[in-house]
């Protein structure tokens, strides 16, 4: 479980009629029921804590933070996080950094895109964990997030039950970017049969290629394999092959192949490729 004292549950009461306040002229949540609100935003976003993915005086960056979920939960419960909630509209960090001063509690915060953010040298691959409840496929969400980890650190993204479906190109995204994606695990609501968020769980073991992450407008799934290979040579990616795998044999082979059509066709292997691996 997850344990709250007092001042814990006076924060959140207090972060409830906050929200609520503003709530009523900008557009924050459409959940409004207490009850709700506790069960969909705060215990939700307290996940990672049952399951002791963060160790006190962790490093955190909450990526595409909104309404300040999952990190203002987490910096509640946890007051000893060094939290940074990064936001693309200046309303929400505005709001953030009102909700931070009445709460008493200290946290950073920063205004931009994750694409620009995750470029800026004073964020970039500088935090333990990037945490992310925001609304994209787990390829995106691993373009991201990871940029912001250092190597050691790890990714959590809040899922919902369709992340099967797109763990293959997860796995993908993971490696292209120094990453190897650990696996799920569920994040339940006691009392909530009908909730079935999962957190999706990468662990940086690398380093992630200046590249990533993409604008919005160059980041397309059927794009991540034939990017990478216009950007290394052989060496380097067989460097990467033999530094990282993926969790699934036949996701790793599956990617390989393609992995070494496309780098031939970018002309950047000399026609080596990844053809060494069969013999």
């Amino acid at each position: 479980g997850i344990a709250a004292d007092e001042t814990a549950l006076d924060r959140f009461e207090a972060f409830h009629a906050i929200l609520d306040e503003y709530n009523a002229r900008m557009d924050l949540t459409a959940v409004l029921d207490e009850d709700e609100r506790v069960d969909r935003h705060d215990l939700d976003s307290a996940a990672p804590l049952a399951h002791g993915l963060l160790m006190p005086g962790t490093k955190v960056i909450d990526v595409g933070t909104g309404a300040g979920f999952p990190g203002m939960p987490l910096l509640i419960l946890r007051p000893d996080l060094q939290m940074t909630f990064l936001d693309a509209l200046n309303k929400r960090i505005l709001f953030l950094e009102d909700a931070l001063a009445r709460l008493g509690l200290k946290a950073e915060t920063l205004h931009a895109r994750a694409e620009d953010a995750a470029k800026m040298a004073a964020h970039r691959e500088q935090y333990d964990a990037a945490v992310s409840r925001a609304v994209a496929n787990a390829a995106t969400l691993e373009e991201l997030t990871l940029p912001f980890v250092q190597k050691g650190g790890v990714a959590i993204a809040w899922k919902g039950p369709g992340v099967a479906e797109e763990m293959t190109a997860a796995r993908r995204a993971a490696f292209l970017l120094g990453g190897t994606v650990r696996g799920t695990v569920d994040a339940p609501i006691p009392g909530r049969d009908d909730w079935a968020h999962v957190l999706l769980l990468t662990d940086k073991t690398g380093t992630t290629p200046k590249a990533y992450p993409r604008k919005p407008e160059r980041r397309t799934e059927n794009r991540w394999a034939s990017e990478y290979g216009r950007e290394m040579n052989a060496d380097e990616a067989i460097d990467r092959i033999g530094a990282h795998a993926f969790a699934d044999a036949k996701d790793e082979w599956e990617w390989m192949k393609k992995a070494d059509l496309l780098l031939c066709e970018a002309k950047r292997a000399g026609g080596q490729g990844f053809g060494w691996i069969s013999k």
